[in-house]
């Protein structure tokens, strides 16, 4: 089973998959993948938008094979961050390439790539999103762009075309978003 946990930057996506693979007994998987993830840094310090987006667009192709075999052997996965991201996150540059590309990127996605049994939305305010990225410290480029309200609305009105189950997590202790998350997929087995 894969399990897909999305949301803005800074609304506890890394934390609650963690937490949720823990609970599940189950593969806590990070996109990119760790292989690539040693090359993203300069990939993202060229800010070249549209190499960062067809570095993301592969990565997903190398995320799904490897949480493919993970889920082939009978894990449980459980992924922060996924094809969505990458769709929302670049829908504006896609535009660049035709009204179809980002179309054809999602189609493509589902045909080729392992789909989740659950994908979940981490529904964060802007107020608590910027309190716990500044609680990282050293904010970068774009940490700081994900703050903007005009990005927060882009990226809100881009995942809503894919039908995530939407979880608000303001004002929740992790335990209680994971609980949440744990309640709907126990609904669904």
């Amino acid at each position: 089973m894969l399990i897909v946990i999305e949301g803005l930057d800074g609304s506890g996506k890394t934390t609650t998959a963690r937490l949720l693979a823990q609970r599940l007994s189950a593969i806590a998987y990070r996109s990119p993948p760790a292989a690539l993830q040693r090359i993203q840094p300069h990939i993202e310090s060229a800010r070249d938008i549209h190499a960062m987006m067809f570095f993301y667009l592969s990565a997903n192709f190398c995320a799904s094979a490897e949480i493919e075999a993970f889920v082939r052997n009978g894990n449980t996965v459980v992924c922060d961050r996924y094809y969505y991201s990458t769709l929302a996150g670049f829908a504006e540059v896609m535009q660049d390439y035709g009204r179809s590309f980002r179309d054809t990127c999602a189609e493509v996605f589902k045909q080729r790539m392992v789909q989740p049994e659950f994908a979940f939305f981490l529904d964060a305010s802007a107020e608590e999103r910027a309190r716990r990225m500044h609680g990282r410290g050293n904010l970068t480029f774009f940490d700081r762009e994900s703050l903007l309200s005009t990005h927060n609305a882009r990226m809100a009105s881009e995942y809503a075309h894919f039908g995530l189950t939407r979880v608000s997590v303001d004002g929740l202790s992790r335990e209680e978003v994971v609980q949440s998350l744990l309640h709907v997929i126990n609904d669904h087995q």
